[in-house]
């Protein structure tokens, strides 16, 4: 039979071969602890994971697809040419800019052209 030892509540093991509860430690940036798990898991894509706190979302306006990211500089402005709704976005090219609009960076809704003009292609910046 295995005699293997949990680390206490609260604390982790972020490799294996850990030799004794002195190993455990609280979480490390750019992981997931959840209370019931002493093992960390990366942190999502469209969220970035600071020592010991819990994951946060990107903004809206921002986007990353970074799994295990660590702090906010990771959560990038949406580029020009798509607009970024939602938080947490993780792909921005699902959201074009539609034609007749155009999206500067960073925005979270695309803006009518001006009156008289017209964009016909998707994705303009």
């Amino acid at each position: 039979a295995l005699d293997v030892s949990r680390c206490p509540p609260g604390l982790v093991v972020d490799r294996e071969g850990a030799a004794s509860a002195a190993e455990c430690s609280t979480c490390p940036a750019g992981k997931i602890c959840t209370a019931n798990d002493t093992v960390p898991q990366d942190c999502t894509p469209g969220y970035y994971c600071p020592y010991n706190h819990p994951k946060t979302v990107c903004p809206n306006a921002t986007y990353s697809a970074e799994s295990g990211a660590t702090n906010m500089s990771t959560c990038l402005p949406c580029p020009p040419g798509y607009w970024c709704k939602y938080e947490a976005t993780t792909n921005y090219t699902v959201f074009p800019c539609p034609i007749g609009y155009f999206c500067v960076e960073g925005t979270i809704l695309p803006e009518e052209c001006p009156i008289g003009t017209y964009r016909d292609t998707v994705g303009a910046g």
